[in-house]
């Protein structure tokens, strides 16, 4: 699983509902924000209706059997092996940023 799937299955977010603007003197002095209640994308998607019963239940299954903790752990792993590559840790190293006397880049 990616850490979309982290997100998608256990990061409850807010959307926005309504917004309301407050004028005084032709003037906005205030905006009112109304929320809708916290809700993983998951959640969301399953309320629309418009994942079959077999497709919700697969997607249940696959929260159900991912541990967050583990996940996360697994993310951070990956992302330092990442960071332990060659050339990984410095963006001013000469792949990121051409040289002058490089011509790959001009017509």
């Amino acid at each position: 699983m990616t850490s979309c799937g982290s997100y998608n299955f256990f990061q409850p977010v807010l959307r926005l509902c309504d917004k309301q603007y407050i004028m005084e003197e032709g003037k906005i002095i205030k905006v009112r924000r109304q929320w809708s209640e916290a809700q993983t994308p998951l959640e969301r998607l399953c309320a629309t209706g418009v994942l079959d019963a077999e497709q919700q239940a697969r997607l249940q299954e696959l929260r159900a059997q991912t541990n967050p903790r583990q996940l996360r752990r697994e993310i951070y792993q990956l992302r330092d092996q990442l960071f332990d590559l060659p050339l990984a840790r410095s963006p001013q190293d000469s792949w990121l940023i051409p040289d002058e006397d490089d011509d790959t880049l001009q017509n």
